[in-house]
């Protein structure tokens, strides 16, 4: 399954590029909210505006998610990424393994 298919799921395929972005929106807009107040970002220490954009992320979970599918499946780089990670995924995942072979392998194992 392709990370270009509608039939993909998103979370198991390339989790880290999905949330990576998401977080970054939530941070982005956490500046943004900031600036707009006229509240200069340099007077904030980095740890603070990053527990302001947990909390955002937290509360807006399912929007930034979708709006960075959006933008990975609009972006040719990121939908590369999202490939590669799909690509690593698949391989690391477990592979079924054969009754047969298991059984060989159970019967190995109590010889010794």
């Amino acid at each position: 399954m392709s990370v270009r298919d509608m039939n993909h799921d998103p979370l198991t395929e390339y989790p880290h590029l999905l949330h990576t972005l998401a977080y970054h929106s939530a941070a982005k807009i956490i500046k943004e909210q900031l600036r707009a107040r006229g509240e200069r970002l340099h007077k904030y220490a980095l740890k603070d505006i990053h527990i302001l954009a947990d909390a955002y992320f937290e509360a807006n979970r399912e929007l930034l998610m979708v709006e960075t599918l959006l933008k990975i499946q609009r972006e040719p780089s990121l939908l590369r990424l999202a490939e590669a990670e799909a690509k690593r995924h698949a391989r690391e995942r477990p592979k079924p393994m054969d009754p047969q072979r298991a059984l060989k392998l159970l019967e190995k194992v109590r010889k010794r």
